[in-house]
């Protein structure tokens, strides 16, 4: 016998007599967790392209997709015009509630596109595409794995629904929880020196002069990073309270006070929805994601108690986006689309409860959380393309804005005054913007808003005015005759795709006016 075959080879030795090919073998992950993985990578992919697609039919429509997506263009307009966003309340303009930063930011854009609703919904759009990159790069850096930063971008996709469809909406929101996002991934990515604290303090700060409920989620978040180091948390802190403090102010001067009269007074104005208390949590979450609000839950419970401080980054981000969106809720007029942090938050942690239980090898485990998940991807299955605008919807726009021209004189459509403008006419007050103002507590602002509009239509200035059907406020009492035709012949056409289906319904005209000779609808889209 040889020498070889007398003694066993090295390898063999060393793993205890199994075979090398048997070892490896033995070191894999059971299949289990591949496959499920890919199912869920499947999933993710598939809503993330399907979002994509949506998005991408629509962005160009030439009219509103939401209800005050043309008053919004309006505010741009302003921007670019030169003139103050934060003005006295009036008929001829409103302002929203919001900090002025998307209006700048999409201003810009629209001086390079042209004004519209096309370069705002593009600002919305590539803000979504930054919040999936940086969603996907969080969790890959948490997880040291591409495929779980894909499935947790996927998992927000899906959300798409729960959110009100708003990731290219033509308001500040998607922008918003960019910002907001990039302060949170500096915070955890960065190592906290000075110059990074600085860094993210300012996109904190851009984050609320973009939308106010980003203080809900800097301070949990700034909290963390005090924790991490006491001094270079507190100079971010410090530097986010002071920019905070000097932005507003220096609005506020500029403005007349009237910046802080629509950020801050108005929005104290209008109270709170009390049901929404429990209705966040029974219909917002529950009914819509309750598999991602409790693995979210479930993975941030254990890191409270962890020692290690870093640890408790989750739980802190978790926090401040319930916070965020719970609080947005909660005002009087708050819809779905301010879910969009929340919905952020339980994508993530959602995908890292998943990850750190594959890392843990319990497979069957696993499996249940993977089938909970596949299940909750199904419950957020909608059909795209009710929220796209059709060939006639875009036919009725286009008539109706030529039948707006052929009308001599000005126009005041109540719901979207940027049609006018489209028609080559004066744009006037929003009815959402004028009703923020009627629902607050200043009497004689209110007085200013009823007796500007009186004067007006005593005078006849309006050769035409259009509201929605059933307004509350119909101009009968003005001496003005409503007609009885609708705007459309059609009842389904040109109506937002999200949100209020509201649309120019009802014409009210002066009592010697030519449009009184109509004999049927202002617009027909329908075959004779």
């Amino acid at each position: 016998m040889s020498t070889s075959e007398c003694v066993p080879e090295q390898g063999a030795e060393q793993n205890g007599g199994q075979e090398p090919e048997a070892v490896v073998a033995a070191a894999r992950p059971p299949r289990i967790f591949s496959v499920f993985q890919w199912v869920l990578l499947f999933f993710a992919c598939a809503y993330i392209a399907l979002s994509l697609y949506v998005c991408l039919s629509r962005i160009a429509y030439p009219f509103e997709l939401e209800c005050t997506e043309g008053s919004i263009v309006e505010c741009v307009q302003r921007v670019l015009d030169g003139k103050s966003l934060y003005v006295s309340p009036s008929l001829d303009f409103t302002c929203y509630q919001y900090p002025p930063l998307y209006f700048w930011v999409s201003a810009a854009a629209a001086k390079v596109l042209g004004i519209g609703f096309f370069p705002l919904r593009l600002v919305s759009f590539l803000s979504t595409l930054g919040t999936f990159g940086l969603i996907f790069a969080l969790v890959r850096a948490e997880t040291k794995s591409a495929i779980w930063g894909v499935i947790a971008v996927g998992l927000y996709a899906a959300m798409f629904d729960t959110v009100a469809f708003w990731f290219d909406i033509a308001r500040v929101d998607c922008l918003f929880v960019f910002l907001l996002l990039a302060a949170v991934y500096a915070t955890r990515r960065l190592k906290l020196t000075y110059g990074n604290a600085f860094i993210i303090a300012l996109l904190f700060v851009a984050a609320y002069f973009t939308k106010q409920p980003a203080v809900f989620v800097a301070v949990p978040v700034m909290a963390y990073a005090v924790l991490l180091d006491w001094r270079r948390g507190l100079l971010l802190a410090s530097v986010f309270v002071i920019m905070v403090l000097c932005g507003t102010a220096l609005l506020d001067r500029a403005t007349g006070h009237w910046y802080t009269f629509y950020s801050v007074t108005l929005l104290r104005q209008h109270g709170i929805n009390h049901l929404v208390w429990v209705t966040f949590w029974l219909g917002d979450m529950l009914f819509q994601v309750p598999v991602a609000l409790l693995g979210a839950l479930a993975y941030a419970a254990p890191q409270v108690s962890a020692r290690e401080r870093r640890a408790l980054f989750y739980p802190f981000f978790l926090c401040g986006a319930v916070a965020a969106s719970w609080v947005s809720r909660l005002h009087a007029g708050g819809g779905p689309n301010v879910l969009i942090p929340v919905c952020v938050a339980l994508a993530i942690g959602m995908t890292l409860l998943l990850a750190r239980t594959a890392e843990r090898k319990r497979p069957l485990r696993f499996a249940s959380l993977s089938v909970l998940v596949m299940a909750q991807f199904l419950w957020l299955t909608y059909t795209p393309s009710d929220r796209i605008p059709t060939a006639k919807d875009y036919e009725a726009g286009m008539k109706f804005i030529e039948a707006l021209r052929g009308i001599d004189g000005e126009v005041y459509i109540s719901s979207s005054g940027f049609y006018a403008s489209l028609a080559g006419k004066k744009p006037y007050m929003n009815i959402i913007t004028g009703n923020d103002i009627m629902r607050g507590t200043d009497k004689e602002l209110k007085d200013k808003i009823v007796r500007e509009l009186t004067e007006a239509t005593q005078q006849k200035k309006f050769a035409a005015m259009f509201y929605p059907n059933k307004c509350l406020r119909e101009p009968l009492g003005y001496g003005y005759i409503k007609l009885p035709y609708p705007v459309f012949d059609d009842d389904t056409v040109f109506r937002p795709v999200i949100g209020l289906k509201i649309r120019p319904d009802e014409i009210y005209v002066p009592p010697d006016s030519p449009l009184l000779q109509l004999r049927g609808p202002l617009v027909r889209t329908k075959d004779p």
